[in-house]
């Protein structure tokens, strides 16, 4: 052959049996499957006949030429010994696949819900020579642009036809579309009314208070303190409705903002209060008389307020509180065969200790 080792190229050989096809020749040489030249002759008068080795054996197989003299321009070499003449072992096939693709479908910062099953899909995934052969026969029937368009066109049409044993191919659960959750459920929905129903009273006690603010009950009470202690539950109402709706805009950062600044309103003014009276009970243990100033007691409430505000600021500029999505697998699927995950939301920031030093806080105010 015109190789420098004496052989043939692929198209060489492609043409030679092209030509021993239009000539009714016979041709030996060495071929393989699945291939399309293969197909290309098969069910004709030129079709491709197998002939049969002996057996493969390990001691054959040891006796092989080696690959240097399979190349040699000496014969005798390039033929090898009769020792070595036999059949070809099957070979197990192996599958390489990047390791790109494994970090990629395995990737931990990714939901389980939401990874990409190309890893799945590539490790289960067989196709027999005889399938292949199918494709091959496929790819002769267009006659189109045999080496651009027509194997894409055949490959196209096998999975049309054989649409069945390719969807066993897919990973269990795949393919997925997301759905956000429209069903809320009980949960949600007593969270929702049991927040607006806490507003509604919060207001109407606000009307109350002001209505009855001449009585001495009202007065001896302190309207400046009644009036934050109803502004704190008014303000925590308001934020634990808006943290039930992660998906309005601003509600997770507001909810926050109102829920920690209501419960500043709510205890601060309370612990105040009772500090005050405390040291009034002691100073009349002790016969004396002291003055407790409202300006003294308000700056108190509002020097702690703004520190809960300016610790609310720094949350807010540095890991502001966002709507979560949580996935969960339904049983359900699409007229597509699509398995359906439901999406829903809640607010979270990225660190928690945020929230663990607003509950810390929290409690001990109420110890």
């Amino acid at each position: 052959g015109p190789e420098l080792t004496g052989g043939y190229g692929y198209q060489q050989l492609a043409d030679m049996w092209a030509a021993a096809n239009a000539t009714n020749s016979n041709l030996i040489a060495l071929w393989w499957t699945p291939d399309l030249q293969f197909q290309n002759y098969r069910y004709s008068d030129s079709e491709l006949q197998r002939v049969n080795l002996p057996l493969p054996s390990q001691q054959c197989i040891d006796s092989r030429r080696s690959f240097v003299d399979a190349c040699s321009a000496d014969m005798e070499k390039k033929i090898g010994s009769l020792e070595g003449s036999c059949d070809d072992s099957s070979q197990i096939l192996q599958k390489f696949v990047s390791t790109t693709l494994f970090e990629i479908s395995n990737n931990p910062d990714v939901p389980v819900t939401r990874r990409n099953p190309a890893y799945q899909a590539v490790k289960s995934f067989v196709i027999s020579n005889l399938r292949v052969d199918e494709i091959f026969d496929y790819w002769l029937s267009v006659k189109k642009d045999p080496w651009n368009f027509d194997h894409r066109e055949a490959v196209c049409q096998w999975i049309a036809d054989n649409f069945e044993f390719v969807s066993e191919l897919i990973p269990p659960g795949f393919p997925r579309v997301l759905r956000d959750d429209m069903n809320k459920g009980a949960l949600f929905w007593l969270a929702v009314f049991f927040g607006v129903a806490t507003v509604l009273l919060v207001v109407g006690s606000f009307v109350v208070t002001y209505k009855q603010r001449g009585r001495k009950v009202m007065k001896y009470a302190q309207l400046e303190f009644l009036y934050l202690l109803l502004a704190g539950l008014l303000l925590v109402a308001l934020g634990a409705t808006l943290k039930a709706l992660p998906r309005v805009p601003y509600a997770c950062v507001s909810s926050v903002w109102l829920v920690n600044v209501g419960y500043t309103l709510d205890l601060i003014p309370l612990l105040v209060k009772m500090s005050a009276i405390v040291h009034l009970t002691n100073a009349a243990k002790r016969m004396k008389r002291i003055m407790l100033p409202s300006s003294k007691l308000f700056g108190t409430v509002s020097g702690l307020t703004f520190l809960v505000i300016l610790f609310l600021l720094m949350w807010t500029l540095f890991d502001p509180p966002k709507p979560v999505a949580e996935d969960h697998i339904t049983e359900e699927t699409t007229e597509y065969m699509e398995t359906v995950v439901t999406v829903s939301y809640y607010c979270d920031s990225k660190e928690p200790a945020w929230q663990y030093a607003v509950v810390a806080a929290n409690f001990f105010c109420l110890i």
